[in-house]
C-alpha cells in the first residue's frame, strides 16, 4: 500500500512526536538519577530500605514507560471516502 503525501507527514510527525516524548522521559529519568542516585561500584543505587527501592521503582518504571511509548506504533491511516 502506497502512502499519500499527508499520511507520509503524518507518519514522520508521529514518530518525531514519540521521540520528543522519549527523549522528555530520558531527561526525567536522567535528572532523577543525578538528583537522587549515586554510583556504587559501576552500578546506579539509591541506597538501602524502603525509601532506596521506592526510588529504583520509580525511576525503572520511568525507563520501562520509554521503551514502552517508543514501542508504539502510529493509527493505521484512515481511507478517505
Amino acid at each position: 500500500m502506497k502512502l499519500c503525501k499527508t499520511c507520509k507527514h503524518a507518519a514522520q510527525g508521529w514518530k518525531e512526536g514519540v521521540e520528543a516524548v522519549a527523549a522528555m522521559l530520558q531527561k526525567k529519568a536522567d535528572d532523577y538519577a543525578e538528583e537522587y542516585g549515586y554510583d556504587d561500584m559501576g552500578g546506579l543505587s539509591f541506597g538501602g530500605g524502603m525509601g532506596g527501592e521506592a526510588k529504583m521503582d520509580y525511576y525503572n518504571n520511568l525507563i520501562e514507560l520509554i521503551e514502552e511509548v517508543r514501542a508504539t506504533p502510529a493509527a493505521a491511516p484512515e481511507a478517505k471516502p
